[in-house]
């Protein structure tokens, strides 16, 4: 694993890549979720480093990308969309296209607008609001009376600063969600998401502010409108608990986009990668082998 940036339109992304496999094996970009950073899924990257070349992006505000990021500007998510397109005409070939949470959401409706650059879509439990909730969220966005969603009120009290690494580790280990989380990825995700300053103190890379106001600017229906764009081959992963996929969700991503492969991942939640990264990766290589072969044919 390497780390490199990539010098972007207004600002520098950082990104992770494994080169292993050699120059002529297929590229994949792997997205990550709202608050996660491109190191939170090393071990996917180091179980799939033989087969294809990754490369993992921090998102803008996200891990060690130092691209702009003022809360006030994010009104949806059409700036990730073109970050995405700045790095993938960077690498200047398509990509096997994968995406977690936030990461699939934004990948879907990338691949959808510029399929030329995107070779297959892999969806991990990818953030939508389903069609059953979108109609009162759309009308509190219309009347302004819309608030902190769940996800964005607890987003806005996170703790960012903290006296040392030790001190945040040892306040998140065994905890919330990272109770569930397989061995060494909590490290993973500190190691990626934390910025150290010269005292030894640390802050959180995703700044509280800027995480709550992403997960407020969700797309609710331009997701689905590029949706029933997609003529790639596409699969998803939809976790078993906690998960942004709702069955209604589930049944509206079949019909928009008939080639879909759905998988349900019993047992696990909506951090299904960081809670069995063996299990997502052999699904993200499965899926994505089905989609090699079937572009050979």
């Amino acid at each position: 694993m390497k780390r490199e940036t990539i010098r972007l339109a207004d600002g520098d992304m950082s990104v992770l890549r494994w080169d292993e496999a050699g120059q002529g094996a297929p590229l994949m970009h792997l997205a990550h979720a709202t608050g996660m950073n491109a190191q939170s899924y090393r071990r996917i990257g180091e179980l799939l480093k033989h087969r294809f070349r990754i490369v993992m992006s921090d998102a803008r505000g996200h891990g060690f990308s130092t691209l702009p990021a003022d809360p006030a500007t994010v009104h949806d998510w059409s700036g990730f969309e073109n970050d995405l397109h700045g790095l993938l005409q960077h690498l200047g070939e398509p990509a096997l296209l994968v995406g977690h949470s936030m990461g699939a959401a934004v990948t879907l409706m990338y691949a959808a607008a510029r399929p030329q650059l995107a070779r297959g879509l892999v969806l991990i439990d990818p953030a939508v609001i389903g069609p059953d909730a979108a109609p009162a969220l759309l009308e509190a966005r219309r009347n302004g009376t819309i608030t902190d969603n769940e996800l964005a009120a607890g987003a806005r009290k996170r703790r960012r600063d903290w006296s040392s690494r030790a001190e945040i580790r040892a306040k998140y280990d065994g905890r919330g969600m990272f109770a569930y989380w397989a061995d060494g990825i909590l490290d993973d995700y500190l190691d990626g998401g934390l910025i150290t300053h010269a005292d030894g103190s640390v802050s959180l890379a995703c700044a509280p502010e800027w995480e709550a106001n992403i997960f407020n600017s969700i797309d609710i229906l331009r997701v689905w409108e590029r949706a029933a764009q997609v003529k790639l081959p596409a699969a998803l992963m939809r976790a078993d608990a906690r998960s942004t996929v709702s069955d209604i969700s589930a049944a509206e991503f079949q019909k928009l986009i008939p080639q879909l492969h759905v998988h349900h991942a019993k047992g696990l939640s909506h951090f299904a990668p960081m809670e069995d990264p063996e299990l997502t990766a052999n699904f993200i290589l499965a899926q994505a082998e089905r989609m090699l072969t079937r572009e050979a044919a």
